[in-house]
């Protein structure tokens, strides 16, 4: 099996006869392929040239056409800082200055770094991985043009500006994610970090932004693609409401992973390493912990619609060593 046809069978539902590892890896890509953060960020070719490498020195199965949050926000009024070996940085939300009517409607073809993650998919789409490409939820995107607290303060006041502002946010992510699939995207990763339980209450989230979160996953499934959710943390609370709505679910390390397998019986769970323990622990003990989680899935009886990976990004700085061996040790304990 090629790297890509591993994932994709295991989001189909059949049985799972070589495991899929497909850590989100970004900072460490670039350290990999020796490209600056702000580079990655910007340039096509070192973005995919980056993932690429990383892909082949790890032997994971998946390339992440991934940069930061703020790529659909800065063309849409948002200003941002991007130093040379860091992510972009939120400077001043578009709402700071502006009416919600006034932001504007980007060409998501041709305006700012739009292009950028365009250019990447062209060029990782023609290689045997599976290529995940990220847009933002409607939430994630409001966020960073209102700004993150004083967003949860709208929706907690139920403010009049909330619908007219996620409705234009979900329809810049639509028009983006139709593109990155015409160009060979196999998966698009919605980033939701803002809609974690650790952040807002269950309720709101199943009552307020689920069915805009539904809306962009329709969409996305109708034109070919799978669907992944990305909300960092806890997420047991959710974790009902997402499955059905979305073909993979990023489960990070504080949800348990029997809860998850219990919750999603339509879903395939993509976790839950913590990348914590990835960064800062022994390669011994990353293996360790790793095989705990194999065993644990197999015991639970769950074939099936499994990728072992990390439950967010591997930190800049983590060891390759660990990674190697997070990765060897999930295939053979698989395998055993």
């Amino acid at each position: 099996m090629t790297p890509r046809e591993r994932f994709l069978r295991s989001c189909s539902g059949k049985e799972i006869l070589e495991l899929s590892v497909a850590p989100f890896l970004k900072a460490t890509a670039c350290e990999v392929a020796g490209v600056s953060i702000k580079r990655y960020c910007e340039v096509s070719e070192d973005l995919a040239r980056a993932q690429l490498e990383c892909a082949r020195a790890f032997d994971v199965d998946s390339v992440n056409v991934a940069s930061d949050v703020l790529i659909e926000a800065e063309t849409m009024g948002s200003t941002s800082t991007r130093p040379e070996n860091e992510f972009p940085k939120l400077d001043i939300p578009a709402l700071d200055s502006m009416t919600v009517d006034d932001i504007p409607m980007p060409n998501v073809v041709e305006d700012g770094r739009f292009p950028m993650k365009i250019g990447a998919v062209r060029i990782l789409s023609k290689e045997d991985l599976a290529v995940i490409s990220w847009v933002m939820s409607a939430y994630q995107l409001a966020t960073q043009l209102r700004g993150f607290k004083k967003m949860i303060v709208d929706l907690m006041r139920k403010d009049e500006k909330v619908e007219p502002l996620m409705d234009k946010c979900l329809e810049v992510s639509q028009q983006y994610a139709a593109v990155l699939i015409e160009e060979g995207s196999d998966v698009i990763a919605i980033g939701n970090a803002s809609s974690s339980c650790d952040v807002i209450s269950p309720r709101t989230y199943i009552e307020t932004l689920a069915e805009y979160d539904r809306k962009l996953a329709d969409f996305i499934r109708k034109r070919g693609a799978l669907v992944q959710m990305h909300i960092c943390g806890n997420t047991t609370p959710i974790l009902g409401a997402l499955d059905g709505m979305v073909d993979i679910i990023d489960v990070d390390h504080k949800v348990k992973i029997g809860d998850s397998i219990e919750k999603t019986p339509r879903a395939t769970i993509k976790g839950n390493i913590d990348p914590g323990i990835v960064r800062f622990c022994s390669a011994d003990e990353v293996g360790d912990v790793t095989m705990r989680v194999i065993r644990e899935v197999r015991q639970l009886g769950r074939i099936s619609k499994f990728i072992l990976s990390t439950g967010c990004e591997v930190p800049p700085g983590t060891p390759h060593e660990s990674i190697v061996t997070m990765v060897d040790r999930a295939r053979k304990t698989w395998a055993a």
